[in-house]
């Protein structure tokens, strides 16, 4: 498309998708956008993703009309995907404005549709060294990091071997150990106040998840509390609050949140009366014991969730098919057709996903 034809374009808003095709966009932007309240997902950067994946490509002021987001909020959340690689942008030849576009479809490989963390594994080795070079072992919270961060770099290993296992079935995936458990040094490490230096380490991870990995596209504050479990394992609310420094009211909302997606627990405190020290005896006590747990529950009520939707998908896209002589010619029409067919072909590897992701846990 030329300039002057992209001008035209953006001018008369005749990129708008009118009549059934727009209210098929509209029943796709709502499940994506279901799809990312469910995960804790952005809901800004996934109206901005869904207008791109169902237009192809879009300027900052089409992104506008369509999502009806602010300007600077849409120049953030572009600058936030282009940063973790999901979009790219070019220059439209004799203008001052840029055509945003996905790096690629959900179809093109499976480490884009599920996510490799190559990125996070080596950002993650990198302060492990970083710990053991450059602190001590006596010092507070070096043990739990040290711990903690080699568990993560290992269960994010385990799911790139998961990413292999869906097109290798000789592949062989080991479970976590059943008899690991909470113990009483895991909370008293509650109230553990880390040294500097080791403090340094830990908020430099949050600070890489927030912005700079996979899991930037998740709610900015969900995320720094879903973190601190990565690295904390056992947490209190009131410990979440001094961390943090959000509202108990926002805590309480986001643990909510962390326990419907199975990335965290209550502890059972009737049960494990023993080892719960009298000055906690009164609080709630959350726990992501197990990472590789955690993680492969959530990734299961994910892949759950998107399997749920196959009959909907089915038959809009096999009513886009049967109309094709009556809605060909609409504006839309390939896109919209496209993003559904993409999306079954995704489909089997969601299916086998789901089934790996219950034998792991």
């Amino acid at each position: 498309m030329s300039g002057n034809q992209h001008n035209k374009k953006n001018s008369d808003e005749s990129f708008l998708y009118t009549g059934r095709i727009r209210e098929i966009e509209v029943e796709i932007v709502r499940f994506q956008l279901d799809l990312a309240r469910s995960n804790s997902q952005s809901e800004t950067l996934q109206k901005i993703l869904s207008s791109l994946l169902l237009h192809q490509k879009l300027t900052q002021s089409q992104i506008k009309v369509i999502t009806n987001l602010s300007k600077s909020t849409i120049s953030t959340g572009l600058s936030n995907l282009m940063n973790i690689g999901h979009i790219r942008k070019k220059r439209i030849p004799g203008s001052r404005e840029y055509l945003y576009f996905v790096t690629s479809s959900y179809v093109d490989s499976i480490n884009n549709a599920f996510g490799s963390l190559e990125k996070e594994i080596q950002f993650l080795k990198n302060e492990l060294s970083v710990l053991s070079t450059n602190c001590s072992k006596d010092q507070k919270g070096y043990s739990l990091l040290s711990y903690r961060i080699s568990e993560i770099i290992r269960v994010f290993e385990l799911y790139q071997m998961f990413l292999e296992k869906l097109t290798n079935d000789e592949i062989v995936l080991e479970k976590e150990d059943p008899t690991k458990k909470i113990t009483l040094d895991d909370i008293h490490r509650v109230d553990e106040i880390f040294d500097p230096e080791i403090k340094k380490i830990e908020d430099d991870i949050i600070d890489f998840f927030s912005f700079n990995s996979a899991y930037s596209t998740m709610d900015e504050l969900f995320l720094e509390i879903y973190v601190y479990f990565f690295t904390r394992n056992v947490l209190t609310q009131e410990k979440i609050r001094q961390l943090t420094g959000l509202s108990l009211g926002k805590v309480s909302q986001i643990i909510g949140a962390l326990i419907e997606m199975n990335a965290i627990e209550e502890l059972d405190k009737v049960k494990m009366h023993d080892i719960i020290p009298e000055n906690k005896s009164r609080q709630k006590i959350y726990s992501m014991n197990s990472i590789q747990i955690s993680f492969f529950k959530s990734a299961l009520n994910s892949g759950n969730n998107i399997l749920k939707s196959y009959n909907h998908f089915k038959s809009l896209r096999d009513e886009l098919k049967i109309k094709k002589s009556k809605l060909k010619n609409r504006c839309g029409y390939n896109e919209v057709l496209q993003v559904l067919e993409n999306y079954f072909k995704l489909m089997g590897f969601f299916d086998k996903s789901v089934k790996i992701f219950r034998d792991l846990i």
